[in-house]
């Protein structure tokens, strides 16, 4: 029953979150649905799903997939399709054991007596009571094009000071296209990003994260209304799940620009 309470999709309690000595590899997978996923690889990865997750202080979350649903990932800095992945995963799960130590208790009771327990505070200025999240698109390589959205989290106690955590982020983009409102293609979804959250992200003025596209060419798409849509979705052990969203312009204002690209389409027609 341990076990399989563990392989929910969000484990809090796991002895992973005490026996870890070193950081393994981060994996990015984009799904087929257009979501994107961060984690490292999850020793139950098999033939039939893929497994990832995120490692805190007091947690540890997990999600799985089919690998049906899994288009490409960024392994260890380089890009690499569903069948090299699936091909790799034996290796990559041996260098998840070599990245943490773990020992096997001998008993489903013994390894109760080894889960880490919640820290439960009455001190209020600890404890997170809503979120505040800023987005705007953002540009960080050499070229002229953005490159995704930039998101910076605020937390915040019950008496607006804010407060570093740890935790689960999940960050969707929608935009709006110039259809009616009943046309189920007028809210299109640009983005979708999990990453985790870690106190040390935090500074005076929040943390700041870097979400990129997952195709380029998304900021250039003239059917999009000038604004779009960012909700920020926190999960932080402990503290609860939290909400925030922010309007965004879906890409930086500029006239002329617009015009070119206009110009460029028709040319190519």
């Amino acid at each position: 029953m341990i076990r399989r309470a563990a392989i929910c999709c969000l484990v809090v309690l796991s002895t992973l979150a005490l026996c870890r000595t070193t950081v393994a590899d981060v994996t990015l997978v984009w799904l087929k649905d257009g979501r994107m996923l961060a984690g490292e690889i999850d020793l139950r990865t098999n033939d039939e799903r893929f497994w990832l997750r995120s490692t805190g202080t007091a947690f540890v979350l997990a999600t799985s997939v089919a690998w049906d649903n899994v288009e490409v990932a960024n392994v260890e800095g380089k890009q690499v399709h569903r069948a090299v992945l699936k091909e790799r995963a034996d290796e990559l799960k041996s260098k998840a054991i070599e990245a943490s130590s773990v020992i096997a208790p001998a008993s489903a009771s013994e390894s109760l007596m080894h889960l880490p327990r919640p820290i439960i505070t009455r001190n209020a200025a600890s404890r997170v009571q809503a979120i505040d999240v800023e987005a705007r698109v953002s540009n960080w390589d050499r070229d002229a094009v953005d490159d995704g959205i930039e998101v910076r989290l605020h937390t915040r106690n019950i008496y607006g000071t804010a407060v570093p955590v740890s935790g689960q982020l999940i960050v969707e983009f929608v935009g709006r296209k110039r259809l009616p409102l009943h046309d189920a293609k007028a809210f299109p979804q640009l983005g979708r990003w999990s990453l985790r959250v870690d106190a040390d992200d935090f500074g005076p003025h929040g943390a700041v994260y870097q979400l990129p596209y997952r195709h380029s060419g998304r900021a250039t798409n003239l059917t999009l209304n000038t604004h779009g849509l960012v909700t920020a979705k926190l999960f932080v052990f402990g503290h609860g799940r939290f909400e925030a969203e922010t309007p965004i312009y879906v890409q930086r204002f500029n006239p002329v620009r617009d015009d070119l690209t206009r110009r460029r389409t028709a040319r190519d027609r």
